[in-house]
């Protein structure tokens, strides 16, 4: 599997933690089926499409912070950045 698979790979895993996160969060009061119904809303929202805008966070993060590896914490970090920016995207 090449580097830029592994980015996406794990950029994917990582949209399912930020999902799985908001789904059970105790501040959502959400029952059985409100809980699907934003869950199967928010996987036809957020991931479809190339993701390039999410995936150039961390491009830019390896850029800027100047070494080839990220920690396993700064990882996860900018791919939940790299979320954010296709969550806002999708909601405008």
């Amino acid at each position: 599997m090449s580097k830029d698979n592994d980015l996406k790979s794990k950029f994917i895993q990582v949209y399912d933690s930020i999902k799985s996160d908001l789904l059970h969060d105790p501040a959502f009061e959400f029952d059985d089926d409100s809980r699907q119904w934003v869950e199967r809303m928010i996987d036809y929202n957020v991931p479809g499409g190339k993701m390039t805008r999410g995936l150039s966070v961390l491009d830019s993060y390896k850029l800027l912070k100047g070494e080839l590896e990220l920690t396993d914490d700064e990882l996860f970090l900018a791919c939940a950045l790299g979320w954010c920016i296709e969550w806002v995207i999708y909601y405008a």
